[in-house]
């Protein structure tokens, strides 16, 4: 009897490569998971690392009129968008601003995003309809008096340069140093 044993020799002309992970929507870093626009910041935690809500609180706005000038190539624009798709479009592209203009929805490149937050007076512009929001983590300060940072919508703002802060000036029915203690008045008593 006859033993036969056969080989296959393979060579490969170059390396073995996977084929790239992409996704049309959101991608987890890391994870090879795609998700739906409407999964980034809606409070629920689809990725492991978080990715998906890290990015989506807590935004502030500034005063209403306000936008951040810059030139175009830093910018993307979406139509017909709402505050919240705004802030997803922000969060997916890890980047710490955006304008929102009636329905059009201005994102800014991750690259100037920190150069916006370090010097805001350099990039803050007057844009009638506008209302431009930054990210800012606990704790952060944000060096540009606006009245809805500063004062919580409450009260108006003013730098007070010697001192490098800002003031506030409440608006009636509210106290304190950035306008968050709200008076109380005792009803007026009942005709009996």
């Amino acid at each position: 009897t006859c033993n036969f044993t056969a080989s296959i020799i393979v060579e490969f002309t170059r390396p073995f490569e996977l084929t790239p992970y992409s996704c049309a929507t959101y991608e987890c870093p890391g994870e090879r998971k795609c998700l739906p626009y409407s999964s980034v910041c809606d409070s629920v935690q689809d990725c492991s690392s978080n990715s998906d809500e890290e990015w989506c609180t807590p935004w502030r706005a500034l005063d209403s009129g306000s936008a951040f000038c810059v030139p175009t190539e830093f910018m993307t624009n979406y139509t017909s968008k709402t505050y919240t798709d705004c802030r997803r479009l922000a969060a997916i592209n890890t980047t710490s601003v955006f304008t929102l203009i009636g329905t059009t929805c201005v994102v800014y490149s991750s690259s100037i995003s920190a150069t916006i937050l370090a010097s805001p007076t350099e990039y803050v512009c007057g844009v009638e309809g506008a209302m431009a929001h930054v990210r800012l983590p606990i704790g952060a300060t944000f060096s540009l008096c606006t009245s809805s940072i500063e004062c919580n919508g409450n009260g108006a703002a003013t730098s007070n340069t010697s001192a490098g802060a800002c003031t506030c000036t409440c608006i009636s029915g509210y106290t304190g140093a950035t306008c968050t203690c709200l008076l109380y008045t005792s009803p007026s008593p009942r005709d009996s």
